[in-house]
This record gives structure tokens, C-alpha cells and sequence, in this order.
């Protein structure tokens, strides 16, 4: 009987929502957003006396999540789908490798859905850090990155540092972005904001370009994914240290890294579901179909072998009397 014809919600399996809860996933974010909204905390103690600390600190941590929560949960995902394919096997858990390069982009999305529900725009924050915040910001947030990195269990150096044609699509449009640098009359960081966010999405084009021209099988297109990854990866990490940056320099305010964090995530979101898309309502219907034909001919064939079966021995007896 068709499987979706008994079901019903009481009989539904919840206990996959325990996968979603994965704690090194939850860590690696803390630990990106954790040192700029500390910083940013310290350098806003003036705003202490008139609203406390604790609200002082939400509202730097909700301005930090706003800002680079979903970068940062782009970078880890980026980090688990470089990994999956480099490290590909048909018979691992494919499903359970799939949730955990998912998770950190959803646990992402979820604390900018924090930072926004906690903005109070009562309490104003300067978005500025001091020398040693930037020091400290810069520590945690590379820190993280390396945990999750390590969490793979892959060499760091090799797959995830490689300086040869994964990252060269990413490389070419970031030196053209260069090369018109100094006619646009922005500030440095600013600059390098706008010209990593074009080259991410660049890089991010030819690779899944060059993933069709492949063949656009996962098997034949590994290395074009692999170059997606990779280029998404360094693409958030450079935009993390951008930001924190611009923190430092003053120049938080003319980022627009709120706008350009979902710039990013589009572009982010259009891959990994390329990548990892599950199986819709129509093409699991044509595979059902297809499935009970090929069922209904091997059953079929089945019945053809067993009455050459009982031919044979029925002719292997006739011969024995004969």
C-alpha cells in the first residue's frame, strides 16, 4: 500500500528534532558572534548607567547577530559541504552528514530572528570597538572557525587552505573588484566589503557554471562543488573579518552589512539547496511509478524463470524414465 495513504500526524516521527539541537553547531556560532558583541559591550559602558549592563549587552549582541549571525552560519555550512565532498563515500550516512552541514545555517537564520526580536532602539549602542576588542574579536571568531574546521576531522592545511584553482574563480573577480578600487571614494573596509561580496558571488557562479558544463552529475562535478564550497567558505570568513573591522575603523554604519549579509545568504541558500535538495512531491511520484513498473517486470521475469524451472524439471524427469 502507498506509504502517504496511512499516514497521519499521530503516527509522525518527531524524534529527527534532536538532530537540530546539535551543540558544536550552537558553539561555533556563539563563538563568532561572542568576541564583536563583547567588545562592543566594553566600549558602551557610558550607556551602562542609564540602562544596566545586561540590557547594554543585548542589544550589542543583537546588533552583532543582525549583522554576521547568518554569515557565520553560512561559513560553518560552507565548511561541512566542503568536507562532505571531499571526504564522499556512498556508503556513509549521507542523511546524517547532509543534517550537520544544514544545521549551522538554520541555528544562524534563527539568531538573526533573536537579534531582531531583541533590537530596543531606546537604548542606543555605539557600534565601535577599541584596539584590544578588535584583538579579542578577531581571536574568538578565528578560534570558532578553526573548531568547526577541526570538527570535520580532515587535515586543516590541505582542505580547507588551498591555494591552487579551488579559489581561483574567486580570486579573478576580486582583482578586477581591486583594480577599480580607487575610483569609488570609499573607506578601505567598505571597499573590501562590496569587492569580497562580488567575488564571493562570482566565484560562487562559475563554480556552479562550471558544476553543469561537468555534466551536473555530484559524481563528475566534485571538484566544481568543491570550488563552490570553498569559495563561500573564505567568502564569509573574509566578510566576518571585514565587519569586525569596520568596527574598529567606524565604518559599521556605511557597510550596509545588514542588507548584504542576505545578498550573501541568497546566493548561499540557491547553492546548498542545489547541492542537498530532497526529493518534491512530483519527482516522487514519477519515481514511484517507475519503481512499481520496474517491480511489476521483475516479478514478471521472476515468474518466467520459475516455469522454465518447472519445465526443465519436468523434461529432467522424462529423460531419467526414458
Amino acid at each position: 500500500m502507498n506509504e502517504l495513504a496511512v499516514l497521519v500526524p499521530q503516527d509522525i516521527d518527531f524524534s529527527i528534532l534532536s538532530s537540530l539541537f546539535r551543540l558544536p553547531e550552537i558553539i561555533f556560532l556563539n563563538g563568532v558572534m561572542a568576541g564583536p558583541a563583547y567588545a562592543m559591550w566594553l566600549f558602551n559602558r557610558e550607556a551602562w548607567k542609564d540602562h544596566g549592563w545586561l540590557p547594554v549587552l543585548m542589544q550589542c549582541f543583537s546588533r552583532v547577530a543582525l549583522d554576521i549571525g547568518l554569515v557565520a552560519g553560512i561559513a560553518g555550512s560552507a565548511i561541512g559541504a566542503a568536507a562532505m565532498t571531499i571526504a564522499f563515500d556512498g556508503n556513509n550516512n549521507v542523511e546524517a552528514s547532509v543534517s550537520i552541514a544544514l544545521t549551522t545555517m538554520l541555528w544562524g537564520g534563527i539568531f538573526v530572528g533573536l537579534g531582531y526580536f531583541a533590537h530596543n532602539p531606546i537604548i542606543p549602542i555605539t557600534t565601535k570597538i577599541s584596539r584590544w576588542g578588535l584583538v579579542i574579536s578577531l581571536v574568538f571568531s578565528l578560534l570558532a572557525l578553526v573548531y568547526m574546521m577541526l570538527g570535520t576531522r580532515l587535515n586543516l592545511h590541505e582542505n580547507f587552505m588551498p591555494l591552487s584553482e579551488a579559489l581561483l574563480p574567486y580570486l579573478i573577480v576580486l582583482g578586477l573588484c581591486f583594480g577599480c578600487l580607487r575610483f569609488n571614494g570609499k573607506p578601505w573596509v567598505v571597499s573590501f566589503t562590496d569587492a569580497n561580496l562580488i567575488a564571493t558571488m562570482g566565484g560562487l557562479g562559475m563554480g556552479i557554471v562550471l558544476w553543469f558544463t561537468s555534466g551536473g552529475g555530484y559524481e563528475e562535478g566534485r571538484a566544481a562543488i568543491y570550488t563552490c564550497a570553498i569559495t563561500l567558505m573564505w567568502g564569509s570568513i573574509f566578510y566576518i573579518i571585514a565587519y569586525i573591522a569596520s568596527l574598529y575603523f567606524g565604518t559599521q554604519e556605511q557597510g550596509n552589512y545588514q542588507t548584504k549579509t542576505w545578498h550573501l545568504s541568497e546566493g548561499a541558500v540557491f547553492f546548498i539547496f542545489l547541492l542537498y535538495a530532497p526529493v518534491g512531491a512530483t519527482e516522487w511520484q514519477r519515481e514511484s511509478k517507475d519503481q512499481a513498473v520496474q517491480e511489476a517486470n521483475n516479478q514478471a521475469q521472476q515468474q518466467e524463470i520459475d516455469d522454465l524451472k518447472a519445465q526443465i524439471a519436468i523434461l529432467m524427469k522424462q529423460a531419467e524414465k526414458a
